[in-house]
């Protein structure tokens, strides 16, 4: 097995820093919103892929 190097210029480091913060934001909100007791059940269809 062979190893390489990625080195992302600045800009696609960025990007992914802040896809990353976004993500966490979004988890703890998730996880805040179970523990307060909100039905989410209601989003289910609007969450699923849609059909092929």
């Amino acid at each position: 097995m062979q190893t390489i190097q990625v080195v992302p210029d600045a800009k696609l480091l960025k990007a992914a820093d802040r896809a990353a913060e976004r993500e966490k934001r979004d988890r703890e909100g998730y996880l805040a919103s179970r523990e307060s007791g909100v039905d989410l059940a209601g989003w289910e269809a609007e969450a699923a892929w849609p059909g092929d």
